[in-house]
């Protein structure tokens, strides 16, 4: 079976708020909310990597991405929605957190939208760096 070809590389924004989350506290944090068991199978899960990788390399808008430490980050840090929703609004194909937190990043197709993004930045004043890849 061939092996797919990787999605072409966005230009990401990463954004690293004012909080922190110690990788220690946040396995912490997730084994006590899934008491050691995950939501989903390995089957499941590469399935999940599978579809998100085909819609990425279509340049297909797939939102928040999948990480089992979110519910417990928004949970503490509610203000991640206001940047995951202005993420949607600038145009990025996809946003979430960064491995266990605290950072969050947006993936970005259409340079336009990140830099309007890029701009408008200020009004978060709980984010104390940003910076972009490309």
């Amino acid at each position: 079976m061939p092996i797919p070809s990787p999605p072409e590389t966005p230009s990401v924004l990463v954004a690293v708020p004012s909080w922190e989350m110690s990788t220690q506290r946040a396995f912490s944090q997730l084994d006590k909310t899934w008491g050691g068991r995950f939501p989903m199978n390995a089957d499941e899960a590469e399935k999940e990597t599978e579809d998100l990788l085909d819609d990425l390399r279509n340049k297909r808008n797939v939102g928040l991405l999948p990480n089992d430490f979110l519910p417990i980050l928004h949970n503490l840090y509610p203000r991640y929605s206001d940047l995951f929703s202005a993420f949607g609004e600038y145009g990025a194909n996809g946003w979430g957190i960064t491995g266990s937190g605290s950072a969050c990043f947006g993936l970005f197709y259409e340079k336009s939208g990140l830099g309007d993004f890029f701009r408008d930045m200020t009004r978060y004043d709980w984010i104390r760096k940003i910076f972009c890849l490309e």
